[in-house]
């Protein structure tokens, strides 16, 4: 598990994506601040901004269980 999570987490395409998606993440978070806006298309920011988190979750699990198990120098790339 330790190796496979560690393939994954040293993906060029998964640390661009994950890039990609905060800086999306940012924008969208942006966008909710503006009251005109987020009235027109909240419905549709909310449900994204929360699968946003999930995979930020999914992507700090790997990062982490890619250091397995010795989570200490998962603290210290960082």
């Amino acid at each position: 598990m330790t190796s496979l999570c560690r393939k994954i987490a040293d993906l060029p395409v998964f640390q661009g994506s994950i890039l990609a998606l905060i800086i999306f993440n940012a924008m969208l978070m942006g966008v909710a601040t503006i009251p005109e806006a987020y009235d027109g298309i909240g419905n549709l920011i909310d449900p994204i901004l929360y699968l946003s988190q999930v995979v930020f979750e999914i992507e700090i699990l790997i990062s982490f269980l890619a250091f397995a198990p010795r989570f200490r120098e998962f603290f210290h790339e960082f």
